[in-house]
């Protein structure tokens, strides 16, 4: 993983940020402080640092994700 191919697509305000890599097409998430339990420590990264979304891969994925999420709060 190369930090200069990383861009931040959504930045939270813990100072989290989900990230898109311009060549792998992979999805981040930066989160130096959380209690996720859904996110796995990217190898070869510090513990809260990089981490996968686990289910989400790429850009498709956590869009993915992210609505199924928000319909599920829809009546």
């Amino acid at each position: 993983m190369s930090l200069r191919n990383l861009i931040s697509f959504v930045g939270e305000a813990n100072d989290a940020e989900t990230l898109y890599d311009i060549k792998t097409k992979k999805v981040y998430l930066f989160s130096h402080d959380h209690s996720f339990t859904y996110v796995t420590t990217v190898e070869g990264q510090p513990k809260y640092t990089f981490h996968h979304i686990n289910g989400v891969i790429n850009f498709v994925d956590y869009v993915e994700a992210l609505a199924t999420q928000w319909t599920s709060h829809i009546e």
